[in-house]
């Protein structure tokens, strides 16, 4: 989804375009190639943005569907997931470990709390 990061945007839509192009490209040889695409991170240093007031967690959790931040083991706990024989047959994806945000966002933004 759009954000006001004209840096940030581009390198997220290229890294998830490359995933698909990647696996066209090496699928043949039984290469799986997937991404994983956080949201922001419970660690140390969000929690001190909480406590100076360089982020509001109310606000920013307001737009997730959980109410909870992954943390960084979240984050490993999916790419393991994705490489392991359980995901066999997965490839070409990019997994969001964004607590709802990508599905919540819109949803929660919309004029009235409501999809039109």
């Amino acid at each position: 989804m759009p954000m006001p990061s004209p840096a940030y945007n581009p390198g997220q839509v290229a890294v998830a375009r490359l995933t698909q192009l990647l696996v066209v490209e090496l699928g043949h040889f039984c290469i799986r190639v997937n991404s994983v695409a956080p949201t922001y991170v419970n660690t140390e240093r969000m929690q001190n943005n909480f406590k100076t007031g360089r982020r509001d967690k109310e606000k920013m959790m307001s737009v997730h569907a959980l109410d909870c931040l992954p943390d960084p083991g979240d984050i490993a706990n999916a790419i393991a997931f994705l490489c392991s024989d359980g995901a066999a047959k997965i490839t070409g994806v990019t997994l969001p470990v964004d607590s709802g945000l990508s599905a919540a966002v819109s949803h929660k933004t919309c004029a009235a709390g409501v999809p039109w």
